[in-house]
């Protein structure tokens, strides 16, 4: 793989592995899916921990597979490394395995992990629909999908009025970026999240947060069409703005231009 793919495919494993489930007991989580695309040069980096999905399209990677496989955590561990001696200068994927190639010069194999993963494309809403809420989620589960943009803006995309919708997580400096956040499961009254929940997002996440944020602008990096209905408002999501951050759960007013 040439400096540059590479480069481009590690930098996509790192934003997707925040994602991976921790408990190694749930086998075919516990690393990250690799799906070729249907033009024969993209792939798509998913990793899902049951609680949130974290995907990352990667163009023209051209690695070659036929058919999906799920790197192990080990293998995308050694990807990830940003240790100047242990970092990856070379990757060769095949449909049974990886190697990882260290500045070292260090070889290392790794096997897939042989499990089916989540049908994720089942997973990722497909449309916004008219005065979607922001349900209540966990702040310190954001923190750790978005803690490798190192303070960049972040816009959440309510998907739906009832109990239970997912949220969708968009960064404008990735737009091949895409995280889906599952809400907590709180009692029937959901929509009366409490303001302090509110209140340690910007302190928790280190970073603008905007509730009923515009919808991506090249959706077709996915190809997951995602229709609004309707003009979608932008929101902060803080103290200092009661008729927002007081009521999460409702459909928040026109943010001050």
């Amino acid at each position: 793989m040439d400096r540059d793919a590479l480069q481009s495919f590690v930098d996509a494993v790192r934003s997707v592995a925040p994602g991976m489930a921790k408990d190694n007991s749930r086998y075919a989580i516990s690393g990250v899916l690799v799906d070729p695309q249907p033009n024969g040069r993209d792939v798509r980096l998913v990793a899902t921990d049951g609680h949130c999905m974290l995907l990352a399209l990667v163009p023209d990677a051209a690695l070659g597979l036929q058919a999906p496989v799920i790197l192990s955590g080990l293998a995308v561990k050694a990807l990830a490394a940003k240790n100047r001696a242990t970092a990856a200068v070379d990757f060769i994927l095949t449909p049974a395995g990886c190697t990882v190639k260290t500045a070292a010069g260090t070889n290392l194999q790794f096997d897939h992990v042989d499990g089916q993963f989540p049908p994720y494309k089942d997973v990722v809403p497909r449309e916004v629909v008219p005065d979607a809420v922001v349900q209540p989620f966990a702040p310190a589960l954001l923190a750790t999908m978005v803690g490798w943009m190192e303070k960049q803006e972040v816009h959440l995309v309510p998907t739906g009025t009832t109990k239970g919708r997912p949220i969708l997580i968009l960064a404008p400096g990735h737009p091949h970026w895409l995280g889906v956040l599952m809400p907590v499961n709180l009692d029937d009254n959901w929509q009366a999240w409490p303001q302090e929940q509110a209140e340690q997002l910007e302190r928790v996440c280190g970073r603008l947060i905007s509730a009923q944020a515009p919808p991506p602008a090249e959706p077709a990096d996915f190809n997951f069409p995602v229709l609004v209905a309707g003009q979608i408002q932008s929101a902060r999501l803080k103290a200092a703005t009661p008729s927002v951050a007081g009521t999460i759960g409702q459909q928040p007013e026109r943010a001050a231009a």
